[in-house]
């Protein structure tokens, strides 16, 4: 059920927002939300929530879930791909966490569940992050000490790569890479331990990332190069930029209850804050002229966790809500010479890509 803001109906907000920034057309294009239910505590047998937006300040549809079997207690979630989705298992804090896969198809109608990553210190996972210039993938582990790492074979399974010890005994909640430095942010509870990437690739711990009066720091997402923070305990997202040695600078907040997920739509102008305990997705559209963030509804749901989005209908390079043979032309002359037909998010346009789009080819997205 939906609760919009006061005095204004959704449609109404929605066509505002558009008169005042932002592209038109990629804020038509039809993207996947995904998020997980996951109570206090602990808990076993709640699913992946997901949900169709029709574009940023769209209509939401709730589309068929991932079903509790195929996961043990979902906490976050995180796409390695266009079409791959990765699942953080809490497993009721048991000690056997692992991290559940799914392939999705092009329309994301339908998923096949793929391998479970375990191991190489995966006790009891919360958020995963994803090196954006490597594509390691970095998992937390509430209280197990250890980040758990893990790169990908060219078939896409997980090899360990080892761990990160914090050589602290606080808790491990959210993680977050920032991809002009590739420095590391862990919250525990009541601070942002930050570890600047050296040039070896190892990681040395810099000075802490402290939010006076929050309590319960959990989840994190950058938004380009903007850290948003969430605060459980004050019900506030924290926004964080960076100075020239790349150390943060508070930058606002954003209210938003029991704030414990936070992602974007792919073109980063609308927020999605999942809430926990009372539960709901929280949606607010970005404000250029202010730059801020404004509340306009929220979808009722049980208590949820983590939350991340993806592009649908992902050959649509030319945005006319199909792929066809446009799309494929505007791949095939970017093949090898630009990124103007990266799908895969790799900063160029190869082989990946055209398998990409044609696998989603003659796919219609309205």
């Amino acid at each position: 059920m939906r609760k919009a803001l006061s005095g204004l109906t959704f449609a109404a907000f929605a066509s505002v927002f558009l008169m005042f920034g932002g592209n038109a057309e990629a804020q038509a294009r039809p993207y996947h939300v995904v998020v997980c239910e996951t109570p206090s505590g602990s808990g076993g047998g709640q699913p992946v929530e997901r949900y169709r937006i029709e574009g940023t300040g769209g209509d939401i549809t709730r589309l068929s879930d991932i079903e509790g079997t195929l996961v043990d207690d979902p906490v976050a979630v995180i796409f390695r791909t266009p079409v791959q989705l990765l699942v953080s298992n809490r497993s009721a804090h048991s000690g056997n966490s692992t991290i559940s896969t799914f392939i999705f198809d092009p329309d994301y109608l339908t998923y096949t569940p793929g391998p479970v990553i375990s191991g190489n210190g995966l006790t009891d996972a919360v958020q995963m992050a994803l090196d954006p210039v490597t594509g390691e993938l970095f998992v937390t582990n509430w209280t197990g000490g250890v980040v758990s790492r893990f790169l990908f074979d060219e078939s896409g399974n997980a090899v360990p790569n080892g761990t990160l010890t914090l050589n602290d005994s606080d808790a491990q909640l959210g993680i977050a890479i920032r991809e002009a430095n590739q420095d590391l942010f862990i919250s525990d509870y009541n601070y942002i331990r930050h570890f600047r990437h050296q040039p070896d690739g190892s990681y040395v711990r810099a000075a802490d990332i402290n939010i006076p009066g929050e309590t319960l720091i959990h989840f994190m997402c950058f938004r380009g190069d903007e850290l948003y923070v969430c605060g459980f305990s004050t019900g506030m997202v924290y926004r964080f930029l960076f100075d020239d040695n790349g150390d943060p600078l508070p930058n606002g907040t954003v209210v938003s209850p029991d704030a414990l997920g936070v992602a974007f739509s792919p073109d980063g102008q609308e927020m999605l804050v999942s809430h926990h305990l009372n539960g709901a997705i929280a949606r607010y559209l970005y404000d250029e002229a202010t730059d801020t963030w404004q509340y306009f509804e929220e979808i009722e749901t049980p208590s949820l966790a983590g939350i991340a989005t993806m592009l649908m209908c992902i050959g649509d390079l030319d945005q006319d809500l199909d792929v066809d043979q446009s799309d494929l032309g505007i791949l095939l002359s970017a093949y090898g010479n630009n990124a103007d037909g990266d799908l895969d998010g790799d900063g160029v346009t190869g082989q990946s890509d055209l398998g990409l789009l044609l696998a989603s080819y003659g796919s219609d997205c309205e």
